[in-house]
């Protein structure tokens, strides 16, 4: 281990393109205490990253999942939750929820600009990375740490193990093997192509945030990082092509009518609805990373929103749309070539109370 960090601390030095300032990791450290703060309660997004923080934030801090999102901008974008009202006192994962009634732990790009970020970080309840150390839609400055492209490439489970460690928590997840050449290690990087991100082409943007997290987290922090940063990008291909095979093993086994590579609900959700068979993946996957099952949720239903999206490189549109008394939640999900002219997702409440 000490000789893997030494390598990984020179290679972090060599090829970083942007390291955090102690500015950055004192404001993040003060974030993370802020976590203890936070209602118990949490939606989670119904994807792996969502589906891994919820088993950290379950085993880890004992909050409980009151339901999950499935947004991204498209007609079929929901939550599921039980019956009844839900009521402010819960946490959105994984999902950018912009009234500030709502707390939420995120890591999209919800700055329209630099100016935009002060003013979201004034949200304390609202803990992003991209604010902690700021990053913006903007596109013009490429030199400047807050340019698009320099954007928090991982997933929320990453930001949280490392947050988690921050205020003492013990993380633990066993590198067990997986399947074929992937371990599960290898899962937890699989969350938003973590390791495919680090090993090819955004890497020196990926080392330097690999550098800001283990500013702050602990030993398991380390040992992800380590692994994604110290594996080519022939070897990191192959292991997520062994984690998808096992997702797709693992969908299949629940009966999950269509599963992402990214253990995504979405489409079996908008056909079958919050099924046990959802439940039952869930628990697999946490099984898998050495948490407890989480309580069975097949009772949830749908609360539809109504997703649009637009052209990203157009800040005019973007600020009228954050104007919208019924927007929901949102981000900016692409700001290069065709991608930019769909890549700014939201949602929109379709009545009120949703």
């Amino acid at each position: 281990m000490g000789s893997a960090s030494h390598k990984l601390s020179e290679m972090i030095r060599a090829g970083a393109r942007w390291r955090p300032g102690p500015d950055v990791i004192d404001r993040t450290r003060e974030a993370c205490l802020g976590i203890r703060e936070l209602p118990r309660q949490f939606v989670f997004n119904a994807d792996l990253d969502g589906v891994l923080s919820a088993h950290l934030l379950d085993g880890s801090l004992g909050w409980t999942a009151v339901g999950a999102s499935a947004c991204s901008g498209v007609q079929g974008d929901c939550l599921w939750l039980a019956a009844g009202p839900l009521g402010t006192e819960v946490v959105f994962v994984d999902l950018w929820v912009a009234p500030p009634e709502y707390a939420v732990i995120d890591q999209h790009i919800v700055a329209v600009d630099r100016a935009h970020a002060d003013r979201l970080r004034g949200q304390r309840s609202k803990i992003n990375p991209n604010l902690l150390w700021v990053r913006t839609a903007e596109t013009n400055l490429a030199d400047q740490e807050w340019h698009y492209k320099w954007k928090y490439p991982f997933g929320v489970v990453h930001f949280l193990v490392a947050a988690l460690e921050s205020i003492g928590e013990s993380v633990r997840i066993p590198d067990a093997h997986l399947h074929g050449s992937a371990s599960v290690i290898d899962l937890v990087l699989r969350a938003d192509d973590a390791a495919r991100s680090t090993a090819g082409r955004y890497r020196s943007n990926a080392l330097g945030w690999w550098d800001y997290l283990c500013c702050f987290g602990g030993p398991t922090t380390r040992e992800l990082a380590e692994r994604a940063c110290l594996v080519t990008e022939a070897e990191a291909i192959r292991r997520q092509a062994d984690v998808e095979h096992w997702i797709g093993t693992c969908g299949h086994r629940h009966a999950i009518r269509s599963i992402g590579g990214d253990a995504g609900f979405s489409k079996h959700l908008s056909t079958i609805g919050w099924s046990g068979g959802i439940d039952d993946a869930i628990a697999t996957i946490g099984s898998a990373c050495g948490f407890s099952r989480l309580a069975p949720h097949d009772r949830w239903i749908a609360r539809s929103l109504r997703g649009e999206r637009s052209d990203s490189s157009k800040p005019r549109v973007m600020l009228e749309a954050l104007a919208r008394p019924d927007l929901f939640s949102y981000a900016v999900t692409a700001r290069f070539g065709h991608k930019a002219s769909s890549g700014f997702s939201c949602s929109y409440r379709k009545q009120a109370g949703t």
